[in-house]
């Protein structure tokens, strides 16, 4: 029997169940045609979620809903403005049996909607002749402009990271060059020698440059008037993307200045690069927007004709969910577009504690920064599964768990088998997944077509499996597509059977890894993954207590690459923080704010340079022998020795060439060299499985099941063989190490491949 639940004006519930050995579900209908004074009947839907649990609560409260029932909130076909964040707390729970499941109805698509709408009817063609002459020769007759009136879109709009969509696509803020990058051609001022130093239109503190190719000098008064105007890119470091207000632009030569100081200063000894946005004549093609503050007009040129079901506007929202508490719910099937304008630390979907939660089938489109599309803050095994993440500058955090001197607890929260991608987004830069905590999972994910360090790691105990890694940190020097830094705490995380190709290298950068362990961070297992034209395959500056073991390397820049640094020097600079200011936040700190978090008592005042390494904890250093012994070492040597093991490691393609960069006293055995590819399956096609009967010397990894896979929250899956053998064509002429030489053009090409459009349209085609 299948039970529909109401709540009448008397607070009675009907029909009453008196069949306990039948199953009992309760079914509350949700519909954006309804509303929430309805009673939730099928025939008489609520308008929201929160309506929909109001009843719920209430027939809980009275005692007429128990565990005994099934509860589904089901979703009705359509398009609903997210205005309230939907809060599940303990009392919203369902049980292991019978979860609590807020869903579309099946075979209906559902789309909770962030935006704030502009009418339609205050958009029209630009004719005026003063604003036809400040457009590009080729928008004008195109482009449209919509007067924007005082209050709530306004603000939205003026934000500087504001965001436009057209329909369900995302609109690029107008920018020259149109693709990547112009370089400092030449520094006419420095920078504040004040890291970061703040400066006004008037008083600036940041440099002037010149850019090449040169911004037009006509456009200088635009430049000057347009209050979003910014340089964005890699200006003071070549791993880190920035962006800068614009104070000034010189007419006379194109000369910009930025109103702020760089974090590093300017010059730098590996250039800087950066493109123009947020200027009205550099909208010259369809898809492109520009908002002109102080007018409070918006420009756009349509990217193609608007469907009369769909919707321009400007990404906002709320949060869209919660769970605060509540456990064994599940979220399921629900599409959610357009979010933005929300604080640090925000997501559409937050799982703040509780345990056993599900989001799956789930598709997150078109989100600023810095909102996320998934925050699990905390709570233990809740999992996001069979998600699509696209155009979304910062997709998600998984943390949960803890750790200490005594021990740890782990999180086991996970994000498997989700799709994380660039559809419409040229410039978006962010992680795709930021680890924290301690024992939480990463699986069986795609990651494509994104820029930035993709996965960051901190913690201990997590798993990093089965996952497949391609095109990404897109025109970014340095860095690794999972990186993580500057934690000697950070111990026992394993990156696992991962496939990692086509991680190409910037000219004139330092070489980016598929997996980089920077700046001290120690102890990691990188164990059975491949890596095909994957720059430096695994990379480590100054770490140690590292394992890497049955690892396949294939055509890339080397192997391993561990950088040693000057290691006395670097000892004595960690350990006079000891003597000086053991609780100091700086980042060269590393030892102390290690014995912060896996010290015993008592190490601020007894820890000094000759008896740190006692202070770490005895259940740390029972865990992991190789601690032990790495941090007695350093103790007794007085120095940072980068003391790694690589073992049974297998190289192809290299020739002659030695493919590890490793320092001579890394522990080293069973490692080869080999030319042929003839023991894969299809290497054209990246079909790195064995063709026949695994040889006795390769490494067990199971090829056939990375990336994402089937299952009833991804019905179907692009083919594998097509996309990867798309990918290998396109760069198939190139290695992922730089050329010598930047120059522009050449850079575009090798750099930008829009792997998103190409994987999605498969699918459209199966």
């Amino acid at each position: 029997m299948k039970l529909s639940i109401c709540l009448a004006l008397s607070l009675s519930i009907f029909p009453v169940f008196s069949q306990k050995t039948e199953p009992q579900v309760a079914n509350i209908f949700v519909s954006p045609d309804g509303s929430d004074e309805n009673s939730g009947l099928e025939s008489a839907p609520k308008a929201s979620v929160n309506g929909a649990l109001r009843t719920l609560r209430a027939l809980r409260q009275e005692g007429e809903l128990t565990e005994e029932f099934q509860v589904n909130v089901w979703l009705r076909s359509g398009r609903y403005r997210v205005e309230e964040t939907v809060t599940l707390s303990a009392g919203d729970s369902g049980t292991a049996e019978k979860p609590f499941r807020i869903a579309a109805w099946p075979n209906e698509k559902v789309v909770f909607d962030g935006r704030e709408p502009i009418e339609r009817s205050l958009f029209a063609p630009v004719e005026d002749s003063a604003t036809l002459e400040r457009l590009a020769e080729t928008a004008r007759g195109e482009v449209l402009v919509a007067e924007i009136p005082e209050g709530d879109l306004h603000r939205l709009l003026a934000l500087p990271e504001s965001q436009v969509s057209f329909g369900s696509r995302m609109l690029q803020i107008a920018r020259y060059p149109d693709l990547g990058f112009a370089t400092f051609a030449k520094v006419l001022k420095k920078d504040s020698r004040i890291a970061n130093e703040v400066g006004t239109r008037e008083e600036p503190k940041g440099a002037t440059v010149t850019l090449n190719p040169a911004v037009p000098k006509e456009w200088a008064a635009e430049v000057k008037t347009s209050e979003k105007a910014r340089l964005s890119g890699y200006i003071s470091e070549t791993w880190a993307k920035g962006a800068f207000v614009i104070a000034d632009m010189d007419g006379s030569n194109g000369a910009i200045t930025m109103r702020d100081a760089t974090g590093y200063g300017l010059p730098r000894p590996h250039g800087s690069r950066a493109f123009l946005e947020n200027v009205l004549p550099a909208l010259d093609r369809p898809g492109e927007w520009f908002y002109d503050v102080a007018a409070r007009r918006l420009f756009l040129w349509p990217p193609t004709e608007l469907a009369q079901d769909e919707v321009i506007g400007v990404w906002a929202g709320t949060d869209a969910f919660t769970i605060n508490g509540a456990s064994h719910v599940k979220i399921e099937n629900i599409a959610f577009e357009n979010f933005g304008g929300r604080p640090n630390g925000s997501g559409v979907i937050n799982v703040r504690s509780g345990t056993d939660n599900l989001v799956a089938g789930c598709r997150i489109q078109n989100v600023a920064a810095p909102m996320t599309a998934f925050n699990i803050t905390g709570g233990v095994r809740n999992r996001i599964l069979g998600c699509d993440i696209f155009d979304v500058a910062n997709a998600s955090r998984l943390n949960g768990g803890s750790y200490n001197a005594e021990g740890f607890t782990a999180g086991e929260n996970t994000i498997e088998n989700c799709h994380f991608t660039q559809i419409y987004s040229t410039d978006f830069y962010g992680k795709v997944c930021g680890m924290g905590g301690a024992g939480n999972v990463f699986r069986n994910n795609l990651v494509h077509n994104h820029n930035g360090q993709i996965v960051t790691i901190a913690g201990v105990e997590h798993l990093v499996e089965k996952n497949e890694v391609f095109n990404t940190g897109i025109e970014e020097g340095d860095g690794g597509a999972f990186y993580q830094g500057a934690m000697m705490s950070s111990w026992g995380n394993t990156f696992r059977h991962n496939f990692f190709h086509h991680i190409m290298c910037v000219p004139k950068m330092y070489t980016r890894a598929a997996i980089f362990s920077d700046d001290g961070d120690c102890g990691d297992y990188v164990i059975g993954n491949v890596f095909y034209k994957a720059g430096e395959g695994f990379k480590t500056n100054t770490g140690s207590g590292h394992l890497a073991e049955d690892n396949i390397t294939i055509k890339g820049i080397h192997a391993f690459q561990f950088l040693s640094g000057r290691s006395e020097s670097r000892y004595q600079r960690y350990t006079g923080f000891l003597e000086d200011n053991p609780t100091s936040s700086e980042k060269e700190n590393l030892i102390g704010k290690m014995l912060k978090v896996i010290g015993t008592e008592g190490w601020e005042e007894g820890a000094k340079t000759e008896n740190w390494h006692h202070y770490v904890s005895p259940f740390w250093q029972e865990r992991y022998p190789r601690m032990k012994s790495l941090f007695a070492t350093w103790q007794k040597e007085k120095r940072i020795r980068v003391l790694n093991e690589v073992r049974n490691n297998h190289a192809f393609g290299f020739g002659d060439r030695n493919p590890h960069a490793i320092p001579e006293f890394t522990k080293q055995s069973g490692n080869t060299s080999r030319r042929s590819l003839s023991i894969f399956k299809d290497p054209d096609k990246l079909n790195f499985a064995y063709k026949r009967k695994r040889p006795s010397w390769a490494p067990d990894i199971p090829f056939a099941e990375i990336g994402i896979y089937q299952d009833p929250y991804r019905p179907e899956v692009p083919d594998k063989d097509r996309y990867r053998e798309a990918v290998a064509k396109f760069w198939e002429k190139e290695t992922s190490a730089p050329p010598r030489e930047y120059v522009v053009k050449e850079v575009n090409q090798r750099s930008y491949f829009n792997t998103g459009k190409l994987v999605l349209g498969l699918l459209d085609e199966e």
